[in-house]
């Protein structure tokens, strides 16, 4: 991936998102989604976010290259509708998008799949959200993405010859 890896990965991982969720508003967010942001967001329900959260750990690769853990969110955002209450809505949300995540590698080389147990969510529900008539929730999850110019694309360099001991000639002493 380019320099902007991070930036083309939480753009793929939410057009693979959105269709999923086809009847969904999907779209990239900058960060947490409170509830002050809410107030300001002028979306059609439901609606879902994905955000990058941060790069909680590193780990050099020996290469050049760097495997980052990187921290994912999807806000998914939803509202009463015609026989279908706001957190049952949610709820089913959350429901389909955890058993889709695991193994995901959002058909980028340079990620890693989502392990079975990275995935969490969370009710962001409060009285304040619930009086503005929507529900929140945040599916989160960690998957490592490998960063960085690997120094030996094309493997290893080797030497041509070994030499174990003795001459040029192969002559053992």
């Amino acid at each position: 991936m380019s320099a902007a890896q991070l930036i083309t990965l939480r753009q793929g991982i939410a057009t693979q998102i959105g269709e999923w969720f086809p009847a969904a508003d999907c779209a990239t967010g900058p960060g947490r989604m409170t509830e002050a942001e809410i107030k300001t967001m002028a979306v059609r329900t439901p609606a879902i976010r994905v955000a990058c959260l941060g790069l909680p750990k590193a780990e050099a690769v020996g290469d050049g290259e760097v495997d980052r853990d990187v921290a994912f969110a999807a806000y998914i955002l939803t509202t009463d509708k015609p026989r279908l209450p706001r957190d049952t809505a949610a709820l089913a949300m959350v429901e389909d998008l955890l058993l889709r995540l695991p193994g995901q590698r959002w058909e980028t080389d340079s990620v890693h799949a989502i392990a079975e147990s990275a995935a969490t969510a969370e009710n962001l529900y409060s009285s304040k959200l619930g009086n503005t008539g929507v529900t929140l929730w945040a599916v989160v999850w960690t998957q490592t993405v490998r960063m960085g110019d690997n120094a030996y694309p094309n493997g290893p360099v080797l030497s041509a010859e070994l030499y174990a001991g003795g001459d040029e000639q192969g002559d053992a002493p």
